[in-house]
Parts: structure tokens; sequence; C-alpha cells
């Protein structure tokens, strides 16, 4: 006994380890986001005040002044001379919030060994470098790490380096994909019991298509801002950039507002041709941002036809309300050709002059009768799934019907096997009479003794056998129990509508049943 209590104890140890290393990794993926995010809106603040430190204005650059040309205002911006200070303090407070992102998801990792080694799917001496798991945790770190550090005009004076560096830090959104993760009641630790239960792997893609299902709208607006602002503003980047350094594109820089327009225009396949990128990686970016695009519109229209999908019990009283206006519909053209011929009917028996007029309104008439009985047979407004599941119900509903006629029947047609189980009944209830009664049935008698639960060590009466259906010549038994005080009936009484009723079956029992 005190071993399955130290069991039941390492056991609860266990489950409360796994739910706190569980709560710890769901903290750390928090953490690790929002540092992350943080980096990614002081790069854009950085580039924003190296932009306009350096000669850059707003957009648009020149407004309403005919003789000036945007991109003789956007050329001086590179190489970066004003504003130094400011732009490399931002670019430390960068690379600082990297620093804790990358020590939050070593934290992450640490946790999630332990875990597997909770489960037994590690070895107790395993660490985060000797374990499986390290391959993915330098492939991120290596990912995560890449930022826009200090004093990075001493190592390119050009604008390649800078953009490279500021778009790949926009992989970071990918955190949030590990925050939905955690936030999801799958994740839970009631979620955590039932994968221990069954088979299902409750990992990143299952956990995201439930989400996807059960919260539809929030889903798909948060992916659609999420791609517009990232792609819109890379490409508003590398347009303004390029085209103030790169004397031989010949164009001029690229709003966020007009990017952001490109976008639209390029995911719904309008294409204006008024705004178009110039750069290669602008075209680059447009490519991805529409197909990004392109996806996210196809399940937006996916979940929409599943939302606006009907259930069964909707579909029954759509298709009874439809039943019913086609019914009124046919009966109301019905009353028309009925009203048409006894028209034509009155102007022939009268020799009436309209008579031929009449018997083509009839024939109208009838045609548009069948019009409406073809109408009505090919728009019952029945759905197909909903017919095909009624009829399988109906079939076992026949089926229980014609089981209980064929018993039924074999009773009928073979009375004698009826009557050997009837013996053999009796003979186990004689086999009955000779074991001990309970003693609180002794002292307390049941009113009826084939109602008590402990009936077969009693050997009571049989239970009557209600038909599902009555019938106009009804065939009834009553049951008798013979005890000292004499025959009673201990079912229901015979139907005065029987006729011919069987015998009674009298069946001993005990001379000291009370």
């Amino acid at each position: 006994m005190p071993h399955g209590k130290e069991k039941d104890g390492t056991l609860q140890t266990k489950l409360t380890l796994q739910n706190n290393l569980a709560a710890a990794q769901s903290r750390h993926a928090h953490m690790q986001f929002v540092f992350g995010s943080l980096g990614v809106l002081l790069m854009v603040l950085q580039n924003e005040l190296a932009w306009h430190s350096n000669g850059g204005g707003w957009f648009p650059l020149c407004g309403s002044d005919q003789s000036c040309h945007p991109r003789d205002i956007s050329k001086s911006v590179f190489p970066l001379r004003s504003g130094m200070p400011a732009v490399n303090t931002l670019r430390i407070l960068i690379s600082l919030t990297t620093a804790i992102m990358l020590h939050f998801q070593t934290q992450y990792y640490g946790c999630a060994v332990e875990r597997a080694k909770l489960k037994n799917l590690l070895p107790p001496t395993a660490t985060l470098r000797n374990s499986p798991l390290f391959k993915t945790f330098a492939i991120e770190a290596v990912v995560y790490s890449v930022h826009v550090f200090p004093a990075l005009e001493k190592l390119d004076t050009t604008p390649n380096l800078l953009l490279w560096l500021s778009l790949f830090m926009f992989v970071r959104v990918a955190l949030l994909g590990r925050v939905i993760r955690f936030r999801s009641a799958l994740n839970s630790p009631n979620g955590r019991f039932i994968q221990a239960l069954t088979s299902v792997e409750f990992d990143s893609s299952f956990i995201l298509k439930t989400e996807l299902k059960n919260n539809p709208g929030q889903c798909m607006a948060v992916c659609l801002l999420l791609l517009l602002l990232v792609t819109g503003y890379s490409l508003h980047l590398i347009e303004s950039i390029m085209c103030g350094y790169n004397s031989l594109l010949d164009c001029k820089p690229l709003g966020f507002w007009d990017a952001e327009w490109l976008l639209v225009i390029t995911i719904l396949t309008v294409g204006y041709g008024d705004v178009y990128p110039h750069t290669h990686g602008g075209r680059f970016v447009a490519i991805v941002g529409g197909l990004m695009g392109t996806i996210i519109t196809a399940v937006t229209i996916a979940l929409t036809t599943n939302y606006l999908d009907l259930t069964r019990s909707q579909s029954k009283v759509v298709a009874f309300l439809k039943r019913d206006a086609n019914k009124n519909l046919v009966q109301h053209q019905a009353a028309r050709t009925i009203a048409a011929a006894w028209n034509a009917y009155g102007a022939r028996r009268h020799q009436h002059a309209a008579e031929r007029a009449l018997e083509v309104k009839l024939f109208g008439e009838l045609r548009k009768f069948r019009a409406v009985k073809r109408f009505v047979q090919a728009n019952d407004g029945t759905d197909p799934v909903d017919r095909q599941l009624t009829l399988l119900e109906a079939m076992e509903v026949n089926v229980d019907e014609i089981s209980s006629r064929m018993e039924a029947l074999h009773s009928h047609v073979f009375p004698e096997e009826v009557e050997s189980s009837g013996v053999e009944v009796a003979s186990n209830e004689r086999a009955c009479e000779r074991e001990p009664r309970p003693r609180w049935f002794a002292a307390h008698p049941h009113p009826y003794p084939h109602r008590h639960p402990s009936h077969r060590l009693l050997c009571p009466c049989p239970p009557y056998r209600r038909r599902r259906r009555r019938r106009r010549r009804r065939r009834c038994c009553c049951m008798l129990v013979q005890n000292p005080n004499g025959c009673k009936c201990s079912s229901r009484r015979c139907s005065s509508l029987a006729r011919k009723p069987r015998p009674c079956k009298r069946i001993s029992i005990p001379s000291g049943y009370p």
C-alpha cells in the first residue's frame, strides 16, 4: 500500500512539473515575441529618422511644386551623414532587444528539453547542446539574430546592406505563430491530457488549423493586416531608397500609401498600371505579396462558404417552407386551369362566339400547369445529403419492424419451440427455488416481483412484453403467480377488444414467498 501511494505521488509530481514547464514555455514565447516586435519597430524608426535627417522629406516629396523632381530630393540621402548619433542609438537598442530575445529563446528550448525528459523522450542527462532540438535552436538563433547594428556604414556605404538587414528582420513575425500555439485551449492541461490519451499530435499545424476554424474572422484579419504592413513597408523602403540612389532606374520614390495601393490592386488581380515597381527587389516583394494575398483570399472564400452552409435542422425548415410554397403554387395554377376549363366548357355548351379564344386560353393554362409541376419536382428544396440520411433512418426503422414481425410469425408458426423455452424457464425457476433468498426481501416484499432488481434470484414471473402497435385483433396472456393468497395477475389485464385470449400460464414458486 505505501508503494502505491509513493507511485501516485510521483505521478502527481510529474504532472505538476509538466504544467509548470509548459507555463514557463508560454511565458518565454510571449517575451520573445514582444522583444522581437520591439526590435522591428525600432528598425522602422531608425530608417525613417535616417531618411528625414539626410534630406528626405514627407511624401509626396515635391508637393504641388511642378519644377521639382522627387528623385532630386531622395538622391542626397545616401551615404548617410546627418543625424548619425540618434540613428546609432536606435541601432544599439535594436541590438539589445535582439540579445534579450535570444536569451528568452534559449530558455524556451531549455524548457522544451526538460519536458521531453519528463516524457522519457530524452535521457535524464540530456542537455540542449546534445539533444535533437539543438539544430532547430541554432537555425532560429541565426535567423532571428540578423538585425541592423551600429556603425553599419563603415562596412558598406551603399544602401544594399541596410536594406537586406532591415527586410530580414521582418522574419520575426513568425514568432506570432508560437504565441498563438500557447494561447490555444489545446495547449492547456486538459488539452495535454487528451493528447496523452489519443494518438493525435498537437503540433503547430494542428493548433493553427483549429484556431482558424474556431476564429476565422480574427485570423484572416490579422493575416491580411500583417501582409499589408510588412510587404507595403518593404516595397516603400526599397523603391524610395533605390530610386534615389541609382540614377539608371529613372524612377521616383514610392510612398507608403502608394505601395499599399499597389499591393491591394495586385491582390485583387485588378492591376490598373498607374503605380508599379521599378527595382528588382520591389518586383519580388510585389510578387510575394500578390501570392500570399491570393492564398488569403482563397481561404477567406472557403471559410465564408463553410459559414453559409446550413445545419440539418435549418435545412429541414427551409425544405418544409419550400414545399409549402410549391404546394401553394401548384394549387394556384391548378385553380386557374380548372377555371379556364370550366369557361371553355360553358362556351362550347352554349355555342358562344369566344369558344375558340377560351380553348386557346385553356391549353395555355395547361402548359403553365405542366411547367409548374416540372419546376416543383426539380426544386423541392430538399438537400441531397439530408435525403440520404432520411432514407437510411427509414431503412433502420423498417429493419427493426420487420425483425419484430418475424419473431411474432416464428412464435405463431412454431409454437413447440416457444413451449420448450417455457419449460426451460420453469426448470431454471425450480433450480432457483433451492437458492436462499435475501433477508431484506423477505422482510420487505416487493409489490411487483418481476420489476425487482433481484428477480433472477427470486424466480418471478417474466415481464409482460408490450407490442409496439395496437392491432384490431389482439391476443394477450395474463401471467399469474400461484401463492398462498390466491392467483393474482402481475401484469396488465387483457384488453376488452382481445379475441380468443390464450390461456394464462401458472408458475409455481416457493410456498414461503410473501
